[in-house]
C-alpha cells in the first residue's frame, strides 16, 4: 500500500472487506417413480428393426402402485452477511405444487409426499396435475394412427379394430364397430357391437363374457359365455359357459361349439347339412389350457433331448472327464445343469396335465336346447356319448345326465 502511494500506481482487485454468501435450502424435487410413456409412434426390436404397430403413448399404472414422490424443500442452511454487517437471511428451498387429480391418493410424511394410485388405469400428467383414468377412449379406429394398444383398465374403441392390430385390456372392451383378424384380449367381458370378421386368422377372447353381433371364420373364447346376436359362420366357439344367439336370425352355421354348460340358439346348423360339430358338458377352457401345456412339454422335452445327447457325446470323446479342457468341461457342467432343470420343469408339468385331464374327462349334466331348427350335420357330443338328428328336428332339447351316463331328447 505504501509503494503504490509513494509511486503513484493505481490499486486494484483488492480485498478490502468481505460478506458471506448464505447458503440457501435445498429445493423440492418431483421424482416419478414409474416409466413414463415416451410419446414413440415406433418401437425398436433387438434385431434392428422398426415396429410401427408398437407406440409408446400409455403410462400403465396397477392399484396401490407408488406413482410419484415429493421430496420437501429444506430450510436454509446458514445465514450469509453484507459487507456493512446486514444478515442476509438463507431462504427455505421452493415448493413444488402438484394437483391431485381423480383416483390418487396421497401419504404426506416428514420429508417426502408419495402420490399412490387407487386403481389400475392410466396415468394422465398436464401441467401440475396427476390423476389416473379407468378408461382408455379411442375415438376412431385401432390400426396405423393408434398402433396396437395394451392397457391394464377399460377400452372403448368407437370405431373397429383394423386386421393385424391386437387390443389386449386387463378389464373390459367395447369396440363399436368390427373387429378383424386381430388378438382382442380381456381381463373381463368383451361387446362388440357389430362383427367380428376374423379371417381364419386371430383371436377374441375374455375371461368374462363375449357378446357380438355376428361373427365370420373367427376363433372366439370366454371364461363365461358367448351370447352371438345375429349369427355365426364357421367358427369356433369355447366358453366355460354357454354359446347363446336367440336374438334377430339366431343361427351357428358350421365350425366347432364347445361350452361348458351348454348351447340355447334358435338355428343350429342349415338346410345344406353343414357339417358341424357341438361339445358340451366338459371344461373346455382347462382343454385350450392342456393343449398350451402339452405344447410346452413337448419343447422342453426336445431341449431335453439335446443336452443328453451333449453330454453323451462328451462322454464318448473324452474318458476321462477330469481332465476335460476348460470350455468343453464348462459346457459339459452347464448342460448337466440344464438337463436337472429340465427334468424337474417336465415332472411338474407332467403332474399338472393329470391334473387337467381329470378335470376334462369329468362329463357333467348339462344341454343343447334348439328353439325352431336343428339341422342333419350338427353333430352333438358329450364326452364320448354323440346325438346325430338323422333329419331336421323342431323345437327341440338334448340333454345329458351324469348319473345315467345317458342322453335324453325332448321336444319343447
Amino acid at each position: 500500500m505504501e509503494k503504490a502511494v509513494s509511486e503513484r500506481i493505481a490499486i486494484s482487485e483488492v480485498v478490502i472487506a468481505e460478506g458471506d454468501k448464505p447458503v440457501h435450502g435445498e429445493d423440492a424435487r418431483l421424482e416419478f417413480k414409474v416409466r413414463l410413456a415416451s410419446g414413440s409412434s415406433f418401437a425398436l426390436m433387438q434385431n434392428g428393426k422398426v415396429n410401427f404397430k408398437e407406440h409408446d403413448v400409455i403410462t400403465n399404472v396397477a392399484s396401490d402402485q407408488l406413482i410419484a414422490v415429493v421430496y420437501k424443500p429444506k430450510e436454509g442452511k446458514r445465514d450469509g452477511h453484507l459487507v456493512t454487517g446486514d444478515l442476509i437471511a438463507a431462504r427455505r428451498g421452493k415448493d413444488i405444487t402438484l394437483e391431485v387429480g381423480d383416483n390418487i391418493q396421497v401419504q404426506d410424511e416428514d420429508e417426502v409426499i408419495s402420490y399412490i394410485s387407487k386403481i389400475d388405469g392410466q396415468l394422465v400428467w398436464e401441467g401440475n396435475r396427476i390423476s389416473v383414468e379407468p378408461v382408455l377412449t379411442i375415438q376412431g379406429d385401432v390400426g396405423p394412427k393408434t398402433g396396437n394398444i395394451n392397457f391394464n383398465g377399460v377400452v372403448a374403441v368407437q370405431g373397429s379394430i383394423a386386421d393385424g392390430f391386437n387390443v389386449l385390456a386387463g378389464k373390459d372392451i367395447t369396440v363399436n364397430g368390427n373387429v378383424g383378424s386381430s388378438v382382442v384380449q380381456a381381463g373381463g367381458c368383451i361387446v362388440v357391437k357389430n362383427g367380428i370378421i376374423g379371417k381364419n386368422r386371430g383371436l377374441v377372447y375374455a375371461k368374462g363374457n363375449v357378446t357380438v353381433k355376428f361373427a365370420e371364420n373367427s376363433e372366439i373364447r370366454a371364461g363365461g359365455n358367448i351370447d352371438i346376436k345375429r349369427a355365426a359362420l364357421n367358427c369356433s366357439l369355447i366358453a366355460g359357459g354357454r354359446v347363446i344367439s336367440l336374438t334377430e336370425k339366431g343361427q351357428i352355421i358350421g365350425g366347432v361349439l364347445k361350452a361348458g354348460e351348454g348351447v340355447e340358439a334358435k338355428i343350429l346348423g342349415n338346410e345344406s347339412e353343414h357339417k358341424m360339430e357341438v361339445h358340451v358338458g366338459s371344461d373346455f377352457v382347462v382343454e385350450v389350457k392342456l393343449r398350451a401345456l402339452r405344447k410346452e412339454l413337448a419343447k422342453y422335452q426336445s431341449v431335453l433331448k439335446k443336452m443328453f445327447f451333449l453330454i453323451e457325446k462328451v462322454k464318448k470323446v473324452y474318458t476321462d472327464l477330469d481332465k476335460l479342457p476348460e470350455k468343453i468341461l464348462a459346457t459339459y457342467n452347464e448342460a448337466r445343469k440344464r438337463a436337472t432343470a429340465l427334468k424337474i420343469a417336465i415332472k411338474n408339468l407332467k403332474e399338472k396335465e393329470q391334473q387337467y385331464l381329470a378335470k376334462f374327462s369329468d362329463v357333467h349334466d348339462s344341454e343343447v336346447v334348439v328353439r325352431e331348427s336343428l339341422y342333419k350335420g350338427v353333430r352333438i357330443y358329450f364326452g364320448t356319448a354323440v346325438y346325430e338328428p338323422e333329419d331336421t328336428k323342431s323345437k327341440i332339447r338334448i340333454s345329458y345326465n351324469s348319473d345315467t351316463q345317458k342322453v335324453h331328447v325332448d321336444l319343447l
